[in-house]
């Protein structure tokens, strides 16, 4: 192709890139830039690179979110654009998740006790957890304390105080964190500053709960908690005021004594876990339903029958969520396929918040129709395990990973499970989510593409040895979150360990 032929010169520049944004592989956009200095010119538009990445790693649902920045963040010098070294860089990763090649990066001591949660801060190049000694730590205020080897002393960079019991979850953004556990409180952080900004109580049956769970809202504007008492609260973080209070329904789902996880025994009711999208809220118990919530009628108005044990632990990707059971069994389930009962209420009872006051037998349906509507959803499966999952993540691309009691951490490709009709691609491009954001395909089981135990480590520098009673299990996971190519984890061992899948 020559530089003056005047097909070339007659299209405008914003076609050319609407033309070169069909090109799928990185090999044929360099080939047009070295035609002539228009393409050229064009090849190195963001929209191209950015369009090839969303197609390539992101699901529908989160193509929407594709900023600018992301692309700079992790960008390497290379011969060609900064763009297309991120592009390789996602796809050498994505492809060392699906066939779990980790690196371990080190343990952070910090913590005197059990490690509850963690959490990897997006954007922000940091680890905030949270745990039985009632600190919150973040870890890492710059890419390289994480990346390059931490620090010598494998310190803590900032250490939050203001809980004065064990710390049971926490959620945090670029500049806010929120946390809550056993003294009832739900604690916001101001992360810029370093304080508190904020703190929230929920009164249950005229006492205040153990809070169970804390998620921030979008933009860190709101946040959803669960409590021991089975309420689901969710909080405006300007005002620190309750916008909406929703209660688990017990009737017909609980479990009898001593059949699910004790570690609330306030009530058999609890709320283990609950996250929110838009109006959407989707809750786990005590119970073994999942159950589904309207914010526009501030109300419960389906339920799943999920698992023969209590679920513990779950994650949302909409429509997509991920739970983990009392008997290990990891699910994954498509919300868009309930049947919502025609007799759910088009309205709430009442304008101001408080606590759900139907009866149960109002929202009950019968078992069959609630089996009916598991059969509807579920979407994948693995074989349950001997002991129960504690924490689980699912990204928008398909990894899933999931720890338990027994402290085996798993690591799962759910879109490139058998049986996707959007099958693997090389490279690891996890294309099993249709245009629509849905998992594609007839329900499948999936096995782990890993499986490993981060407290038998055979570094002895990894290892930290805690009083524990006899009945205990030394190894247990308490909590494990994600970044696109982090994986961080804390447990009984008191430490919070790090493995990265970069290439």
């Amino acid at each position: 192709m020559q530089s003056t032929d005047p097909k070339i010169f007659a299209l405008s520049e914003d076609i050319l890139v609407q033309v070169l944004s069909k090109l799928d592989a990185p090999r044929d956009l360099a080939s047009a830039s070295a035609a002539c200095k228009q393409l050229n010119r064009a090849v190195h538009t963001d929209k191209i690179w950015r369009d090839l990445y969303a197609r390539q790693f992101l699901s529908p649902s989160a193509r929407a979110g594709l900023k600018l920045s992301q692309w700079a963040n992790n960008a390497a010098p290379c011969r060609f654009s900064p763009e297309e070294a991120l592009f390789r860089w996602k796809w050498q990763t994505n492809e060392r998740w699906a066939r779990g090649a980790r690196t371990t990066l080190g343990a952070l001591h910090g913590h005197s006790a059990w490690v509850n949660a963690v959490r990897c801060v997006p954007n922000a190049s940091r680890v905030i957890s949270a745990g039985q000694d009632e600190d919150i730590i973040i870890w890492g205020e710059e890419q390289a304390s994480l990346w390059a080897g931490l620090d010598d002393d494998h310190t803590p960079r900032a250490t939050l105080k203001g809980h004065t019991a064990t710390v049971w979850s926490v959620d945090a953004s670029d500049a806010l964190a929120v946390s809550g556990g056993m003294d009832t409180s739900i604690l916001l952080w101001d992360l810029v500053e370093g304080k508190m900004a904020g703190e929230m109580h929920l009164q249950e049956e005229g006492r205040a709960r153990t809070v169970t769970s804390v998620q921030l809202g979008h933009a860190a504007t709101t946040c959803l908690t669960t409590h021991a008492g089975g309420s689901i609260a969710l909080w405006d973080n300007r005002s620190h005021e309750l916008a909406s209070h929703l209660h688990l329904l017990a009737s017909s789902g609980g479990l009898p004594d001593g059949e699910g996880p004790q570690v609330w025994p306030e009530s058999k009711t609890a709320a283990y876990c609950a996250r929110v999208h838009e109006h959407h809220v989707v809750a786990v118990g005590n119970t073994t339903d999942i159950h589904y919530f309207d914010l526009r009628m501030a109300r419960q108005v389906c339920r799943v029958v999920a698992a023969k044990k209590s679920i513990f632990s779950m994650d949302l990707q909409w429509p997509m969520i991920a739970t983990g059971c009392a008997n290990g069994e990891v699910r994954v389930w498509d919300m868009d396929r309930l049947h919502i009962p025609a007799s759910a209420p088009s309205s709430p009872a009442s304008s101001t918040p408080g606590p759900f006051a139907a009866s149960g037998a109002q929202f009950s349906k019968a078992y069959s129709e609630r089996l009916d509507n598991a059969q509807r959803c579920c979407r994948a499966f693995s074989t349950p395990e001997d002991s129960q999952i504690f924490s689980i993540r699912l990204s928008p691309d398909g990894r899933l990973v999931s720890a338990s009691e027994g402290g085996v951490v798993g690591v799962y490709n759910v879109a490139d499970a058998p049986g996707s009709s959007g099958s693997s691609k090389a490279g690891g491009s996890w294309q099993g989510f249709g245009s629509d954001g849905h998992l594609m395909g007839s329900p499948r089981r999936i096995s782990p593409v890993q499986r490993f135990t981060p407290a038998l480590d055979s570094d002895p520098t990894l290892c930290n040895e805690l009083p524990y009673p006899p009945f205990m299990q030394k190894s247990g996971v308490h909590s494990v979150d994600m970044s696109d190519d982090l994986l961080v984890c804390g447990g009984r061992d008191a430490l919070v360990r790090l493995y990265s899948f970069a290439p």
